[in-house]
């Protein structure tokens, strides 16, 4: 059965659910996050490529979502992250820790996360990440943070992009990160013009708000429709009373 997405209303003995088994999306791309946290196994001719690393109190399951998928938490030669917030950075200490991982993410992003584990890379809009024969790009897309960026990467005939919170998932909604709302619209002109074959998520509810089938491979129609969603919901947000 295909992986999917549980949503957060769904409960298990009155609880949240939290664990989520690793599953590979397609073939070579794992998911191995948790129920509430996207993180994602890249494997390349080089190693395994790790994108974002969820919360620091999750990292026992996402160490065991690894070894689901194949490999070890000490295996890891790159952790890629999407953006610097606590949810999307906060296992790579640890995960660093075991492994050695060079750590990359948007330059202007950088300093929240040397606060936690070592950078090896800041990206810079447009820059090509290399694997042995796996090449990303960095596409950086501020507003939910200044160095907010999303992933690019052509993968046996299928384009794929991690976008992580780029278009969310709360900017200026509820948590209020601060985020640029001026940034923020002309990012989603740009999002809208990356051209993918799927799109993979930051957060599993990301997926839910456009697939009532819970699939975490976003389509561009779908993909586009989230990012409409989000910028009609910052426009009310940020015009609004209070505002």
């Amino acid at each position: 059965m295909p992986f999917r997405f549980w949503s957060y209303e769904h409960q298990l003995d009155g609880e949240m659910p939290i664990a989520a088994e690793a599953a590979e999306i397609v073939p070579g791309i794992w998911y191995v996050g948790s129920y509430n946290y996207c993180c994602y196994l890249v494997r390349t001719s080089a190693g395994p490529v790790m994108v974002d690393t969820g919360v620091a109190d999750q990292v026992q399951l996402y160490s065991a979502n690894l070894r689901r998928a194949g490999r070890e938490p000490a295996d890891l030669i790159a952790i890629l992250h999407t953006h610097n917030h606590r949810d999307h950075i906060g296992g790579t200490a640890k995960l660093v820790e075991v492994s050695g991982a060079e750590t990359m993410i948007g330059e202007a992003d950088a300093p929240a996360l040397a606060a936690l584990a070592p950078v090896g890379r800041g990206l810079k809009d447009g820059d090509d990440i290399v694997f042995g024969g796996t090449r990303l790009m960095f596409i950086h897309t501020p507003g939910h943070t200044r160095g907010c960026g999303m992933y690019l990467m052509p993968h046996d005939g299928t384009r794929v992009c991690f976008v992580g919170d780029a278009a969310g998932p709360y900017i200026f909604e509820h948590v209020r990160w601060e985020g640029d709302a001026e940034a923020f619209r002309k990012s989603a002109a740009r999002m809208k013009g990356v051209v993918a074959d799927l799109y993979l998520p930051g957060h599993p509810h990301q997926t839910l708000e456009v697939s009532s089938e819970g699939d975490p491979r976003l389509t561009q129609e779908q993909w586009h429709r989230y990012v409409d969603d989000r910028v009609r919901t910052m426009e009310r947000t940020i015009s609004g009373p209070g505002a």
